[in-house]
């Protein structure tokens, strides 16, 4: 007597446990939290844009996007050389254009800190 093996009980089973594992992943905070600790602290931020830059990204977009953040974060801090030179490297990151209107954004916040304080 021969039994067949049913592969959706395998499927399932992973399924449930690769959705377990997400949902373990965020409760401990190791993923989506970038977005978060620019919100709640800056060097912890920094911290973690850093550490993705020196671990890697595949796409010149993403690795613009990065050194953006870090450039805001700079001008935050009142370090207007570093977030300038990010600022370029954004630049010259970003052949699609597509963030455009942001380095505008950072780059008048480089220029003039006190306007875009009283924005806010």
């Amino acid at each position: 007597m021969k039994f067949p093996f049913d592969t959706r009980i395998l499927k399932f089973a992973l399924a449930g446990g690769a959705a377990a594992y997400a949902v373990q992943l965020f409760t401990t905070g190791y993923v989506g939290s970038g977005n978060l600790l620019l919100e709640s602290s800056l060097s912890e931020a920094e911290k973690a844009f850093r550490t993705a830059l020196d671990v890697g990204m595949k796409r010149d977009e993403e690795k613009a996007a990065v050194m953006l953040n870090l450039a805001a974060i700079q001008s935050s801090k009142r370090r207007t050389k570093e977030a300038k030179a990010l600022l370029a490297q954004a630049k010259r990151l970003d052949k699609k254009g597509m963030l455009k209107s942001d380095i505008r954004t950072i780059e008048n916040a480089i220029k003039n800190p006190q306007q875009v304080l009283r924005r806010r």
